[in-house]
């Protein structure tokens, strides 16, 4: 039993430090994180932040990169551990957490070469800074479910499926929004912007995919 705990400890000091950093943001910046939490309700979020000069370098944006970081990281760390079967905890967690922390930044300069190369840091611009946006919702509004995964062993498989599917529709349901509310942008840049879905998103998700299975 107290090796049970111990083993959990690296898991809920994760899921405190991950609270408080949540709550700071809220505390720090409680107007637009009330206007990034309504998203679902009104474009006002995007209307007031998207069109500032750097919208994407702040640091409520800062904390929410670690934010979400952590949040995929502990869903992905759990997928693993169910598909590999094994128990390695710690070790497997900070393996994921890493390469998914050079899996966004690499993404994101890669974009930015991308964006500078064929002259379309507009669309970069927006593109990265929606889906971040939308990126960091959906991570907030699984956390709940991740804290209970952590701790009901009953049922911890199925609860497992259901979140990841969840988190996936909810992801392409996003990507589907994305396309719709930029779709002028999008078909005016046609080339680059099928230049960019290959480059920064399908290949990125093929690596990511192999990492965990494998």
């Amino acid at each position: 039993m107290i090796s049970s705990y111990v083993t959990q400890d690296w898991l809920t000091l994760t899921i405190i430090f991950l609270v408080v950093l949540i709550s700071y943001t809220h505390y720090l910046h409680e107007g637009r994180f009330n206007k990034f939490i309504s998203l679902a309700k009104s474009n006002e979020y995007f209307v007031e932040y998207m069109d500032k000069k750097a919208p994407f370098i702040s640091v409520f944006n800062a904390i929410l990169f670690f934010v979400q970081l952590g949040i995929y990281a502990l869903l992905l760390f759990f997928i693993k551990e169910s598909i590999d079967g094994s128990e390695n905890g710690f070790d497997t967690f900070y393996s994921v957490l890493l390469k998914l922390f050079l899996f966004f930044i690499g993404r994101y300069i890669i974009g930015k070469i991308i964006s500078f190369v064929f002259g379309i840091d507009k669309i970069q611009g927006i593109l990265s800074f929606v889906k971040f946006t939308y990126f960091s919702k959906v991570a907030i509004y699984i956390f709940p479910f991740i804290i209970l995964l952590s701790y009901i062993s009953l049922y911890n498989l199925l609860l497992l499926k259901v979140g990841t599917i969840i988190t996936v529709l909810f992801l392409l349901l996003l990507y589907g929004k994305i396309l719709l509310q930029n779709q002028k942008l999008i078909f005016r840049n046609l080339f680059y912007f099928i230049l960019y879905l290959c480059a920064l998103e399908i290949t990125p998700l093929i690596y990511l995919f192999k990492f965990i299975v494998e």
